[in-house]
């Protein structure tokens, strides 16, 4: 899993708002409780839940051409490691920027103390 840190800028409509190293900001379908305007979290992205788009931009560094699977290895501007999975035939080169983006609601949240923030979407827990 790949672990971004960013900022918690307040809460929207949709959830949680947040600024992530290098300033994409996007809002998070999790619930608040317990996050401050300004609190560090950290956003946990499997490599197969991002794409290439408009968003995050990671230095890439290493590609390996899987057949129906390509994985980019590299780093954000921060020098945060970062892994994608991505299309066996997707345009990556080793030593340029290659931008992903993510479907908010495939992001894991931790507030400043490691605890995940609840999804608003997802299912009940039994007891």
């Amino acid at each position: 899993m790949n672990f971004l840190p960013g900022r918690a800028l307040g809460i929207d409509a949709g959830g949680l708002a947040v600024e992530l190293n290098g300033g994409h900001r996007v809002v998070l379908p999790v619930d608040p409780a317990g996050v401050a305007d300004g609190d560090a979290i950290e956003i946990g992205l499997r490599p197969e839940d991002v794409a290439p788009g408009q968003g995050v931009e990671v230095n890439i560094s290493v590609v390996e051409r899987l057949g129906g699977v390509s994985i980019a290895h590299g780093a954000l501007a921060d020098g945060t490691r970062f892994c994608a999975s991505l299309d066996g035939t997707a345009a990556i080169t080793e030593g340029a920027p290659l931008h992903l983006t993510f479907d908010p609601a495939s992001a894991h949240v931790f507030n400043p103390d490691g605890r995940v923030l609840r999804r608003m979407s997802a299912p009940a827990i039994a007891v």
